[in-house]
């Protein structure tokens, strides 16, 4: 709730209990959620800090479909795994992410690639897991964040014991 995403130290296992196949109060609500947002993705952007936290998800694609990495510095063996490593910026990525997704949607994730995404404009949607903890420390999700207001509004609201997801429609002023 207090916008930190993991932890200091990099975990967030807490945060990512509502996952499908978890135990938690309402998991059928969130598999729900999850299958359906699942579904429209063609393509994620994902910055390096994600990568890395996710340990490169073990050099596999964790979904079947192409992931791009935003990065200013490729790891040694980016040749050899199945990523795409982006070293032009994020707008660069989602041109790249939206050709390989087709009539799909693109997923971004990680706070500064969301962050980044957000302040030029090439973000139509915001989706939010909430969950009931305060962590007090670690990453912060949108810090810094310069380029507002943004408008948003709420397009759905799923609440369960373990997560509230939140999905919200970028307003654009003209």
């Amino acid at each position: 709730l207090d916008a930190f995403m993991p932890q200091p130290d990099g975990r967030a296992d807490r945060l990512l209990a509502w996952l499908p196949g978890s135990d938690e109060p309402g998991s059928d609500e969130s598999r729900q959620v999850f299958d359906e947002l699942v579904t429209r993705i063609g393509a994620t952007v994902v910055g390096r800090n994600t990568y890395d936290t996710a340990g490169g998800w073990g050099g596999q694609l964790p979904f079947d479909w192409p992931f791009f990495v935003v990065t200013h510095r490729p790891p040694d063996d980016a040749d050899e795994l199945p990523f795409v490593f982006v070293t032009d910026g994020v707008a660069r990525a989602i041109e790249l992410a939206k050709d390989a997704a087709g009539d799909k949607d693109v997923s971004v994730m990680g706070g500064d690639v969301t962050k980044q995404a957000l302040s030029a404009g090439l973000l139509d949607e915001l989706h939010l897991d909430l969950v009931p903890v305060l962590f007090g420390e670690g990453v912060r999700f949108l810090d810094d964040f310069e380029e507002g207001p943004i408008r948003l509004e709420r397009m759905r609201l799923v609440d369960t014991p373990a997560v509230a997801h939140v999905s919200f429609r970028v307003l654009r002023e003209d």
